[in-house]
């Protein structure tokens, strides 16, 4: 039966027909649109079904998951500030029992076209199954989360339940895509557009906010306003940051890369107004990195080179001509400057629980039980350290600090192995998160790692496909050249 109904599927020409308008560029610019047209109309719920529907049609009808990236990566940008759960608003919308019964059938219908697709297309043995260059080191550090703090006095139902959720989005989501997702340059496009228009997505709505919010008081921005809804500042940032390299690997592949650059700038002014430090030094060496990559090399080389010198002696004269007004509309970032904002008191707290609790740390409710730090009402989230490693390394022991080292060393390994252009801009990504786990909590935030975990996916298929091609002998390469 789900033999025939696949080989069904694989000749019908409508369905071809389909798989090349998801496939195009103009999918995922209809799912930003309509994200952020939920944003504004504070209409999720109805725009969310909408993207349930095309998530769970893409699921039956193609055996490749590259469709659903669009829907997957932009859909929490659909939540408005009115009806945020936590702070500012504490809003009980999402707890009312028409929102409660219409999310939980949309969760069952994406489930069921989930299952249907495992059904027709297979490969869910395959996922537990098939060697991968990642399964045996996320492993370690899934069990490590799920056992976060057994024999902790602090020990609460929040570090089952929250290590659950962790581990789906770090290790299911990997191999749900690592064996779902087709590696070659046609899906690192795809994914880099995806980004692209997400980015798209997210400049729109910071400038919603600074219009509606009255961010801007008297030419000063205003931190402790730059609310979205589905996070605050910091999560926004974090977030640009990390999809900065793709908007890169698009600007120097393609013939108008222009285009990209332009966007590249106005993500970065983003960063720039969502007023989160971590974000702007990361997102700073992240951009100078993938700058001096795409000026010397790439197809766009000299186009960027010469766009560079323009975007630096324009950057130079509005920096001289408006320096006050710029010190001042920014003066949060400057008063508050390198202050590690309570960081360092956390940070030593978050070591002296491991120091009681060395093999498998204190758990995640040890943050809040030992008042290092509390979680905000309204959140299911514990309280965090705001450091990865030490987060780790307090919550998990030695155990879980290890197995994440090892996991980021192995990462690395794949990153750098005959390395090209394709895996640096993908490491980037990776890199970037990490960079901003040194200062936020990015990794813990859930969302920021879906892009990751995609980009994880892509930097293992490359890496097989490097391997699988013969090494050149360096002289060789050097008479062909």
């Amino acid at each position: 039966m789900w033999e025939r109904l696949r080989t069904y599927l694989e000749n019908n020409p409508g369905v071809r027909v389909l798989q090349r308008a998801v496939d195009s560029e103009f999918y995922p610019a209809l799912i930003c649109l309509l994200v952020f047209m939920s944003y504004c109309s504070r209409h999720e719920v109805l725009f969310a079904a909408v993207l349930i529907a095309f998530a769970s049609v893409t699921l039956v009808l193609f055996r490749d998951l590259r469709p659903i990236l669009p829907p997957l990566f932009m859909f929490i940008f659909a939540l408005p500030l009115v009806h945020a759960p936590k702070r500012p608003t504490y809003s009980d919308y999402y707890s009312s029992t028409p929102v409660l019964i219409s999310l939980g059938l949309m969760i069952l219908v994406l489930l069921a076209a989930l299952i249907l697709h495992f059904l027709i297309w297979g490969g869910f043995t395959d996922m537990f199954r098939r060697k991968t260059r990642l399964t045996w080191f996320i492993l370690p550090l899934s069990v490590a989360l799920l056992l976060n703090g057994i024999f902790s006095e602090a020990y609460a139902p929040i570090n089952i339940t929250y290590s659950i959720a962790i581990v789906l989005v770090w290790f299911f989501l990997y191999l749900l895509f690592r064996f779902g997702l087709e590696g070659g340059q046609e899906t690192l496009r795809y994914f880099c557009v995806v980004c692209q228009w997400t980015v798209i997505l997210l400049v729109l709505e910071l400038i919603y906010v600074y219009i509606t919010c009255d961010v801007l008081v008297g030419g000063i921005i205003v931190e402790g306003r730059i609310y979205f809804g589905w996070g605050i500042n910091n999560n926004y940032g974090a977030i640009v940051t990390i999809l900065l390299p793709p908007l890169f690997y698009l600007a120097s592949t393609r013939k108008n890369g222009w285009i990209q650059f332009l966007l590249i700038i106005a993500a970065y002014a983003a960063i720039f107004l969502s007023m989160c430090r971590a974000a702007v030094l990361v997102g700073s060496v992240v951009l100078l990195c993938c700058l001096v990559a795409v000026c010397f090399f790439g197809a766009n080389r000299g186009l960027f080179r010469l766009l560079l010198g323009v975007s630096l002696l324009a950057g130079g004269v509005i920096l001289i001509v408006f320096r006050t007004q710029i010190i001042e509309t920014f003066s949060f970032l400057f008063d508050i400057g390198f202050s590690d904002a309570g960081r360092f008191d956390l940070w030593r707290g978050g070591l002296e629980i491991f120091r009681r609790y060395p093999v498998f740390g204190g758990g995640f409710n040890a943050v809040s039980y030992y008042e290092l730090f509390h979680s905000w009402a309204g959140s299911a989230m514990p309280g965090m350290l705001h450091n990865t490693v030490i987060e780790l390394f307090c919550v998990s022991g030695a155990f879980g600090g290890i197995a994440y080292l090892a996991y980021r060393a192995r990462t690395v390994q794949l990153v750098l192995y005959r390395m090209n252009g394709e895996r640096f801009f993908l490491g980037m990504m990776v890199a970037a998160i990490v960079g901003v786990g040194m200062l936020d909590n990015p990794m813990f935030n859930f969302y920021p790692t879906f892009f990751t975990t995609v980009a994880l996916v892509l930097i293992e298929h490359d890496y097989d496909e490097t391997l699988a091609r013969p090494k050149i002998p360096r002289a060789r390469r050097s008479t062909s050249a």
